[in-house]
């Protein structure tokens, strides 16, 4: 896969482990990030890796939210097939999709949906 690719990918990482709960309390790694900025005086805690993604790929990401929360409840067998993707995006957004951003889509659905496996076992 691509550089543009491995970019969306490291930023839903990023924002997967800011969501990782991180001891008993249900404490999350982004409160202690934005607790040690607020104490050093800085705007914000900002998580590694978390940029700002490239014009060319934002649509992707904007894409993969909508789908993520509507994909929410499948588990990795029953992730959506390129056509359903298709379908779902074009219905969603009105948009004609490239194989190529299908392609993307459902890479970041199976990272994500790895990662949530991986955090329930």
């Amino acid at each position: 896969m691509g550089s543009l690719t491995r970019c969306l990918e490291r930023h839903l990482s990023a924002i997967l482990k800011a969501d990782e709960v991180i001891n008993k309390h249900g404490v999350r790694h982004q409160n202690i990030l934005e607790h040690v900025a607020k104490v050093r005086g800085m705007k914000s805690g900002k998580l590694e890796g978390l940029k700002a993604l490239p014009s060319a790929v934002q649509h992707l990401w904007d894409w993969f939210l909508l789908l993520a929360d509507q994909y929410s409840t499948r588990d990795r067998q029953s992730m959506p097939r390129p056509q359903e993707i298709k379908e779902d995006l074009i219905t969603l957004t009105g948009f004609e999709i490239t194989p190529w951003e299908i392609m993307v889509i459902g890479s970041l659905l199976r990272y994500w949906q790895d990662s949530r496996t991986e955090n329930h076992e």
